[in-house]
């Protein structure tokens, strides 16, 4: 019982930590050292369902005034991001402790809120939010995202944690999604220019009818 619900635990972890670092199309690092404060429900109230996800200090805000990306609601609520990662907290007990820092220091690491995904303890569960033990690395995003894929059907070889910002700058280049709207989801942008080169460089497009875009 204990291995299928370890199993289980790794899937819906290794899910929702892909799944979540593709559509706020955020570092690795970034990713990783999400705190379960950080996770903020209906951060835009008028927006019921929807989410906001706390990043301070990452190498892309360059004002160092945090960067909220936001997680919206899906039309098939089969892939509702936001109603799944509630659910996994809920079953885990992954809530904000009363003395949680980031009400202070928002810029700094919590010190008594864990990280969203971390390793498991041996049944199977994540480890407690008194445990800092435990955190992930970059290499354990990794390791998620090639299970998920593998999960499809795909070859994983391919994938890692970095091709999460990939895959969501990709996919608004390839919905010729206008650059500073890109930026604003990934935090790409610089805070004097209107969108930022640097972003271009993560983008892989599959069709070049959207490099002809602007011809048409």
């Amino acid at each position: 019982a204990y291995r299928r619900q370890r199993q289980m635990c790794i899937r819906d972890r290794d899910t929702l930590a892909t799944a979540l670092a593709t559509v706020t199309g955020c570092r690795t690092t970034d990713a990783i050292n999400l705190d379960v404060c950080d996770f903020l429900l209906e951060y835009d109230r008028h927006l019921p369902g929807t989410a906001a996800f706390r990043i301070w200090g990452g190498k892309t805000d360059i004002a160092c005034k945090g960067h909220f990306p936001r997680v919206g609601r899906p039309s098939d609520l089969a892939c509702d991001i936001v109603g799944l990662l509630l659910g996994w907290c809920t079953r885990h007990h992954l809530v904000p402790s009363p003395a949680c820092s980031k009400r202070v220091r928002p810029a700094a690491q919590c010190t008594a809120c864990c990280t969203l995904f971390r390793r498991l303890a041996p049944d199977g569960t994540p480890r407690p939010t008194s445990d800092f033990g435990h955190p992930w690395s970059t290499s354990d995003l990794t390791a998620a995202v090639r299970r998920t894929i593998a999960r499809t059907g795909r070859d994983p070889g391919g994938f890692e944690g970095r091709s999460c910002c990939v895959g969501a700058l990709s996919v608004g280049a390839s919905a010729r999604l206008p650059e500073y709207l890109i930026s604003l989801q990934t935090g790409h942008a610089a805070p004097r220019a209107p969108s930022n080169p640097s972003a271009r460089r993560y983008m892989v497009l599959r069709s070049p009818r959207a490099t002809f875009a602007l011809w048409e």
